[in-house]
């Protein structure tokens, strides 16, 4: 039996620009990310000003009421969009910020995992890759890969526990005067 060849296609050979081509049709197609965050979007704007910057795409997460926005990269990541997608958070008050890549470097993977392990707001960072394979001389397709997603945050587990351990109603109890 023979098998094709998978290939790894760069964005480029289908978009010729992240901002000229790709974002919009991103915007047109948000569908596409619905399955892999978990989440049912809705365009709300593309090029959102954000003091300097734009955010390329201001979508709403219809399932939960949360404002998602999207930045896309070409390429690897790099600091510059990091501190975008904290800007984009912060400025246009997000409830999820998705940066998207062709690849995650793994230093931004492990500062994308650090934030959604120590915030306290309930804003969500998702790193995810995507990428055009094709098997042979096939079409390409299109995959998104979700490299970081929010996790239980250790702080929000402990403020939010409603069990009081024994030795906390000990101390409770020391301390009221009872019994």
């Amino acid at each position: 039996m023979e098998f094709g060849k998978i290939i790894n296609v760069p964005l480029r050979t289908v978009w010729n620009g992240e901002a000229t081509d790709f974002t919009p049709w991103l915007a047109d197609n948000l569908k596409v990310l619905d399955a892999p965050l978990d989440m049912d979007l809705v365009l709300q704007s593309r090029e959102v000003s954000a003091g300097d910057f734009s955010a390329d795409i201001v979508a709403l997460d219809i399932s939960t009421n949360r404002k998602v926005v999207i930045e896309n990269q070409f390429g690897a990541t790099d600091h510059r969009h990091l501190g975008q997608i904290i800007t984009y958070a912060s400025a246009l008050n997000a409830n999820a910020v998705v940066w998207l890549a062709e690849q995650i470097r793994a230093e931004h993977k492990a500062a994308i995992d650090f934030l959604n392990a120590n915030l306290k707001e309930p804003l969500q960072l998702f790193a995810v890759e995507a990428s055009l394979i094709k098997i042979d001389d096939s079409r390409p397709a299109l995959s998104f890969k979700v490299v970081c997603a929010p996790t239980e945050s250790p702080i929000a587990d402990a403020a939010d526990s409603s069990e009081v351990s024994e030795l906390k109603r000990q101390y409770q109890t020391f301390f009221s005067g009872a019994s």
